[in-house]
């Protein structure tokens, strides 16, 4: 195994892994008699039975290739587990299994504490079982930079080994691209402020114009499907999402999470950006559903022609005009009478409970499949009522 990055020559994650565990270890044991600015060196490892630094060396690279993300049971990352049996699956960037933690160390202790394999769709005797180790929503490039980096091998299954063209690849067509490879820099950049944890808060996109103009420029380029555009309008959502809690009135800052929502709903629904059945796409549904449960923002005071998106939507939007563009469009087809909005989510919080039966693990789908069928239930009341007010 290379200790370091040929091509880079930065440590490999492995190494670097060995080297911040043995300086943990030894600010550990010398913690109760150390003073504040003393030079504490790296623990001796063969206090903990390591002959070598070969052998420091092999725990860690296997740990990192035999490790799984830990996830709450909407699927968020809060820390890494290890599952010998579960690693023994090998990997495929069109998955027809997943592994997820449905009820997160909630619910029974037969059920809540479980690391479960699902199968996404029926299997034919003698097929194997395939999981994804990687985010399949990257383009084929990274995907094999991040499996020959962490896992140290090349990915030849039928998506990688297909001939043609990659739609998380796609570009629109231009008269010019100058400029583009800038924009996909800056937009990477933002992703990696993310996976940082230093961007967390929808406002600190508006703070500075860069973030949006990035996103915006894009979105020129871009199919909203494609990479980097495609996890750009996820992290805005999120964020989006997030800050209405803080901004309960805001119906503009409702109408613009619903606007990406949307465009992550659909992009996620392509056969071609993930299977069928996901627990990704069974969240990105709920989180829309959740969102057309909300009260819509009251009609213009004028008439607006049909097909025409009102100006003043776009004037209040905090969305860069070209990702606004290719959402206002989808807005447009939802209903703003209560019964036909609630009725539409209905229909799209009973699709997130399909895929998440599946995806999550039937017959409940986990805890998020609890709560979708909750919201169903208490939705459909809702409509009866309204019905019944009406006459």
């Amino acid at each position: 195994m290379p200790l370091a990055d040929p091509s880079t020559g930065a440590p490999a994650p492995y190494a670097q892994l060995a080297l911040q565990l043995g300086v943990y270890l030894g600010h550990a044991l010398h913690s109760s008699n150390s003073s504040e600015n003393e030079e504490i060196p790296p623990a001796d490892m063969s206090q903990f039975g390591f002959a070598s630094v070969a052998e420091v060396l092999d725990l860690c690279a296997a740990f990192m290739t035999n490790s799984f993300t830990l996830s709450s049971p909407s699927l968020a990352p809060v820390g890494v587990a290890i599952s010998p049996p579960v690693a023994l699956f090998n990997h495929s960037c069109w998955p027809n299994a997943v592994v997820v933690f449905p009820f997160g160390g909630y619910g029974s202790k037969a059920d809540g504490n479980c690391m479960d394999v699902v199968a996404l769709r029926d299997l034919v005797p003698g097929e194997q079982i395939v999981t994804a180790y990687i985010d399949i929503s990257l383009p084929s490039q990274l995907r094999q930079t991040e499996l020959q980096t962490r896992y140290f091998f090349k990915c030849d299954c039928d998506l990688c080994a297909k001939p043609s063209t990659d739609p998380r690849e796609m570009v629109r067509p231009r008269e010019s691209y100058d400029g583009l490879e800038d924009w996909v820099l800056s937009g990477m950049k933002l992703l990696k402020m993310e996976q940082q944890g230093t961007l967390v808060d929808f406002d600190q996109l508006l703070s500075k114009a860069s973030p949006m103009s990035v996103i915006g420029s894009l979105a020129y380029f871009y199919p909203p499907w494609a990479y980097p555009l495609f996890p750009l309008v996820r992290l805005v959502c999120t964020l989006l999402v997030t800050s209405l809690g803080a901004h309960p009135t805001d119906t503009d800052r409702l109408e613009d999470s619903i606007r990406c929502a949307l465009l992550v709903s659909e992009c996620m629904g392509l056969p071609s950006i993930y299977p069928d059945n996901h627990p990704v796409r069974a969240l990105a549904r709920a989180e829309l559903g959740k969102l057309l449960l909300l009260p819509p923002p009251p009609p213009p005071l004028l008439p607006v022609p049909q097909h025409s998106p009102n100006p003043s939507d776009a004037a209040r939007s905090v969305l860069p005009k070209n990702l606004f563009d290719l959402a206002q469009t989808k807005i447009e087809s939802i209903p703003r009478d209560p019964i036909h909005r609630l009725v539409l989510a209905r229909t799209v919080l009973m699709d997130a409970l399909r895929e998440s039966r599946v995806g999550f693990g039937k017959p409940q789908g986990g805890l998020v499949g609890l709560e979708i069928a909750g919201l169903v239930e208490g939705v459909s009341r809702e409509i009866e009522i309204l019905k019944t007010q009406s006459g």
